[in-house]
């Protein structure tokens, strides 16, 4: 994207949901992919959860490099939008891939001996540099076997040998390494797109697409067959040529010049008929001069088709489609125009829709095919175990500071150290668990001994009691018959009856009485204690210890 900024970070729930995978060793880490522009600095954060690529972060932050003409103030200001990138955003990582501009590397693919073996990665490695845009003894080369079929369907081995211009490697990963991040795989810009391209979709069918990376100071032309980029050209016209020719013209600023060519770009002319559609008398004006540039652009596609038609030397390849991508692919109508002059399927390649996309805030990122380049770097791990279609890391090994080898060798000391830490702690355990079982088994001893001595005392003290109850007693002496000899000398005054029952009154020499629900009852209302009494129809009957009166009632 040319201009502004866009940052995008994860919700509350994905910052705990990183801030603790990052301590389970066996869940793939993040990777920053960083597309240093000529116009912008893309960053894109991403993981493969369980197998499924993650989007966390894509952020785009602009430099304009074109501008600053000193080598070493270029290098600070890359530095220092790298660090202020850093500082907004909380990256969960600091292992970077970076990219290489495709104008910065040589792409060539070499046939393998029909006899003969030997190592794939050293076979036919060129000694001239034909077809690279520096010597090849100034560049670090990768080597990767590509395996297919020839027309006859036999197998084909191939060699897909990459050199990329030592110095620019270098000065990248200094520029990364100075923002405190840390560099461990270095790619081509185009192939970047190239796998997020063809992340997840597997060639089944023989078929020709181009890439049309249209960035702000160069265009990307790579020509695809099932997978395998066949050619790659640059091309010195692109997005800043664009905005240029605005501004020469209409004798504008630069920002001024981007907004008219973000907001008219190649939209349709104006005629007798939709003349009233726009108020802007510039909207044809700027549609001749951009259609100028892009029709450049249309032709070098073309001449790429022919070159390479001539090299394979095939009559004719069929192209199915461009897929147009980077910071100039939004502008207005370019896709339309495109399609119109190369007659070919022109889509817009968006390339975050290829990722789960459901952690960013901001979801207009999603939509933006500046991101492509970014978004492929961030896919990559230094052990892609045939993941990614081409797996090009032109980073010198003695640059590389594998955090990955680091991070699991601490990982391995760590569960050591845990494995013989639990070990340590489960021995002492055991021992201090059979020693308070000796001891526990000893005080249950001493509790059982004197409770059987309790319970001995006890029945000592039961067996004495039960002594003790056996003793004989005297009995107390019959209390004297005289105690109720005054009961004889008492007479019946009357006998009453009310609604609680039938009472007498008895009256004696001394004392009277009264005999009601079978006691007799002093004076004062006191039972007599050991005298029961019945009245009967015709008597008394009073019964005092082992003797009965009989008091007869007067009729």
């Amino acid at each position: 994207m040319e201009g502004g900024i866009v940052s995008v970070a994860p919700g509350e729930f994905d910052a705990a949901y990183l801030k603790i995978m990052k301590f389970i060793p066996f869940f793939e880490k993040t990777m920053l992919g960083i597309d240093m522009g000529s116009y912008a600095i893309k960053v894109v954060e991403a993981r493969f959860l369980f197998g499924k690529p993650v989007v966390l972060r894509a952020v785009c932050e602009e430099i304009n490099s074109d501008r600053i003409n000193d080598p070493e103030e270029k290098r600070e200001a890359y530095v220092a939008t790298l660090k202020k990138i850093i500082q907004q955003n909380k990256f969960t990582t600091k292992n970077t891939v970076i990219a290489i501009p495709a104008n910065h590397a040589g792409v060539r693919i070499i046939e393998l001996p029909k006899t003969g073996g030997g190592d794939a990665g050293n076979a036919h490695t060129p000694a001239d540099s034909s077809g690279m845009p520096f010597e090849i003894q100034e560049a670090e080369t990768y080597t990767q076997p590509l395996e297919g079929t020839d027309k006859d369907g036999n197998p084909d081995k191939k060699i897909l040998l990459v050199a990329g211009n030592r110095n620019t490697i270098i000065d990248n990963y200094k520029i990364a390494t100075e923002a405190g991040l840390n560099p461990v795989i270095a790619d081509i810009d185009i192939f970047a797109v190239l796998n997020i391209y063809m992340l997840g979709d597997k060639p089944t069918k023989k078929e020709f697409i181009i890439i049309l990376d249209i960035g702000a100071g160069t265009t990307n032309i790579a020509i695809v067959e099932n997978g395998i980029i066949k050619a790659v050209r640059t091309v010195f016209l692109a997005g800043n040529n664009f905005t240029r020719t605005l501004q020469q013209e209409f004798n504008i600023s630069q920002k001024d010049a981007e907004e008219l060519k973000k907001k008219h770009g190649l939209a349709i002319k104006r005629t007798t008929d939709n003349k009233d559609a726009t108020d802007d008398a510039h909207v044809d004006k700027i549609h001749d001069l951009l259609s100028g540039q892009v029709d450049q652009i249309s032709t070098e596609v073309t001449r790429t088709i022919s070159y390479f038609t001539e090299k394979m030397m095939v009559s004719d390849i069929h192209i199915s489609k461009v897929e147009l991508t980077g910071g100039s692919a939004d502008m207005p109508g370019l896709a339309d125009y495109l399609n119109g002059k190369l007659e070919i399927p022109v889509e817009i390649f968006r390339p975050l829709e290829k990722l789960d996309s459901g952690h960013l805030k901001n979801k207009s990122c999603v939509s933006l095919p500046c991101f492509a380049a970014a978004a492929g770097l961030s896919l990559r791990r230094p052990q892609d175990r045939g993941r990614m279609l081409t797996r090009i890391n032109l980073l010198p090994k003695t640059l590389i500071k594998n955090s990955y080898s680091a991070a699991a060798t601490a990982v391995c000391f760590i569960g050591l150290a845990l494995l013989f830490a639990g070990y340590y702690w489960y021995t002492n355990l055991s021992k201090k668990i059979q020693a308070g079982t000796i001891k526990s088994k000893a005080e249950l001893s001493a509790v059982r001994i004197r409770l059987d001595r309790t319970k001995e005392d006890l029945n000592k003290k039961k067996a004495a009691a039960e002594s003790k109850k056996t003793i004989t007693v005297r009995a107390k002496p019959p209390a004297p018959k005289v105690k109720y000899a005054y009961i004889k000398k008492l007479a019946i005054s009357g006998v009453f009856a009310d609604s609680s029952g039938s009472f007498a009154m008895l009256t004696g020499p001394n004392k009277a009485f009264v005999v009601k629900n079978g006691k007799m009852y002093d004076e004062n209302g006191e039972v007599i204690p050991g005298v029961s009494a019945l009245i009967t129809q015709n008597n008394i009957i009073l019964s005092a210890g082992d003797e009965e009166y009989e008091l007869p009632i007067p009729q």
